[in-house]
């Protein structure tokens, strides 16, 4: 009888594991497959971030691009105004001079004339003279209000060429700036296309793993289960058995 009752807790000590076994791996798969997939929209989101960063990259580098070009052609229309203004100062020069020596030569030519008029009693030849006077003083004014415009002139060119160069110098600063930055850009864009494409590598192989993963996890939780859930019914039977044979009346 001993034996007996010593087999029989054997068994249901035997019975209880299996049970615990049973409750342990039931659900396993379903636990693996919701963990997977946590790690799948983890990855996910991670290769969002990164393509969104790529995208916004893509957009600065255009724009950088687009006002790259602007202040290139912003720089080569003043450089032509420029080039056009330095072309003009000779010619702006040599009317100066023009308007100097007329300047001169009327001056000249009204120290003469007062000379003349001083030197006369002749009041006819006087009153000509004075004529003459009138007429040089008139042609000498409009002489040295030419004069002055073209020095203005030569002054205002000089001074809009020197701009210029100022706007120019600015402009060219502010395209290496922006080139520099542009280049800073694409390379950070080369890191993280080169990033993206190998967390997309490493995810898609994960992926296929825990894939393989949960199949062999629902594949174990089925047969596990099945042999736990056999065994149990053979313990029940010998226990059954073993309780048949203690009721027996020997």
């Amino acid at each position: 009888m001993v034996s007996v009752d010593v087999s029989s807790n054997a068994l249901q000590r035997a019975r209880q594991s299996l049970q615990a076994f049973q409750n342990v791996t039931s659900g396993l798969a379903a636990r693996l497959s919701a963990h997977s997939d946590s790690s799948i929209e983890s990855c996910t989101a991670t290769l969002g971030q990164v393509a969104g960063q790529i995208n916004q990259l893509e957009t600065q580098i255009n724009q950088l691009d687009a006002d790259i070009q602007k202040l290139s052609s912003e720089i080569a229309r003043k450089q032509d105004e420029k080039e056009s203004l330095k072309n003009e100062l000779p010619r702006i020069e040599k009317d100066l001079q023009a308007a100097d020596q007329r300047v001169t030569i009327l001056t000249q030519q009204l120290s003469a004339l007062r000379a003349q008029a001083a030197a006369t009693d002749d009041p006819k030849a006087k009153q000509a003279i004075l004529a003459q006077i009138a007429q040089v003083t008139e042609q000498l004014d409009s002489a040295k209000q030419k004069r002055n415009e073209l020095k203005q002139r030569l002054a205002d060119t000089k001074q809009r060429i020197e701009k210029l160069e100022s706007a120019i110098a600015a402009l060219r600063s502010e395209r290496s700036r922006r080139e520099t930055e542009r280049e800073q850009k694409a390379q950070r864009l080369t890191r993280l296309q080169r990033k993206h494409d190998q967390l997309e590598s490493a995810f898609n192989s994960a992926r296929g793993e825990l894939g393989t993963l949960t199949a062999t996890a629902r594949s174990f939780e089925s047969h596990a289960s099945g042999t736990a859930t056999r065994s149990i019914s053979n313990i029940d039977k010998c226990l059954a058995q073993i309780d048949e044979y203690l009721n027996i009346d020997l």
